[in-house]
C-alpha cells in the first residue's frame, strides 16, 4: 500500500492512529502531548481532516465523535 504524501506535522498523528486506532481526536491529542508533540485539539482535527481528504485515514461516527483508523 502506498500512502499519500503526509506533511511533517501529520506524521506524528498518523503514527498514533496506526498504534492506537481506531481512536478519537481527543485521545490522539492527549497521546501526542504525552509523547512531546504538543498540538492544540483544533490542529489535530485539522490534520485529521487533511489526512481524510488524502485517503491516509478513515473515519467512522461513534455517538457525537469520530473514530479514526
Amino acid at each position: 500500500m502506498i500512502l499519500p504524501q503526509l506533511s511533517p506535522s501529520e506524521w506524528p498523528v498518523m503514527n498514533v492512529v496506526w498504534e492506537h486506532g481506531p481512536i478519537r481526536a481527543k485521545s490522539i491529542h492527549r497521546i501526542l502531548a504525552e509523547e512531546g508533540h504538543p498540538h492544540d485539539l483544533d490542529s489535530v482535527k485539522t490534520y485529521l481532516a487533511r489526512m481524510l481528504k488524502k485517503g491516509a485515514v478513515a473515519s467512522a461516527r461513534e455517538g457525537k465523535a469520530y473514530l479514526y483508523s
